[in-house]
């Protein structure tokens, strides 16, 4: 499944954090936004892995399943891509 992963991290330790796991399962749309396209399991994990590193109170993350058949259809970029997606991404 393809999904939309954006986030407001007011710690830049936790951001680092965040964005470094982030860039090993998608590819970085904005400075705060990625895209990755996940299994259920790695979804999972994922899931996991970022509730351990956030802070319940201070942090916000928004995770927004897309579905991949209707994306190129629905998705409106204007200006420049941030960066060409990787061909394959190893989970």
């Amino acid at each position: 499944m393809l999904y939309f992963i954006g986030y407001d991290i007011g710690c830049s330790r936790r951001r680092r954090r965040i964005a470094r796991l982030l860039e090993g399962h998608g590819y970085r749309v904005h400075d705060s936004a990625f895209v990755a396209h996940l299994r259920d399991g790695a979804y999972g994990a994922l899931q996991r892995r970022l509730q351990g590193l956030l802070h319940a109170q201070e942090d916000r993350l928004r995770v927004y399943p897309l579905c991949e058949r209707d994306a190129p259809d629905r998705l409106t970029v204007f200006g420049p891509p941030a960066e060409d997606p990787p061909s394959h991404v190893v989970l």
